[in-house]
């Protein structure tokens, strides 16, 4: 990849991450709290696998951008866990 293009990366998954986070509320209710963070790790783990296994960087933007999707997955396992936290009763 030429440096020049160096942040491409990071920009797809900064927006890809964004996006997501953004709809995360809404995901979580529709879908439940586990499925969101079992899918989001599973998508963030094969987005890391395209970046590491496969060369052509055109196609490994597509994987940062996974990573960044699945983030919201990862992203939003904060506020997931978080508002699991704040709902238990064992510790105050």
């Amino acid at each position: 990849m030429p440096e020049t293009l160096g942040g491409l990366g990071y920009i797809c998954f900064a927006v890809a991450m964004t996006l997501a986070r953004l709809t995360g509320d809404k995901v979580v209710r529709y879908f439940g709290r586990l499925k969101v963070v079992v899918a989001g790790s599973v998508i963030a783990a094969l987005g890391l696998a395209m970046v590491i296994f496969i060369p052509a960087w055109h196609l490994s933007l597509i994987g940062y951008a996974l990573v960044g999707a699945g983030c919201a997955g990862c992203a939003n396992i904060v506020p997931v866990m978080f508002s699991v936290v704040g709902q238990q009763n064992i510790m105050p």
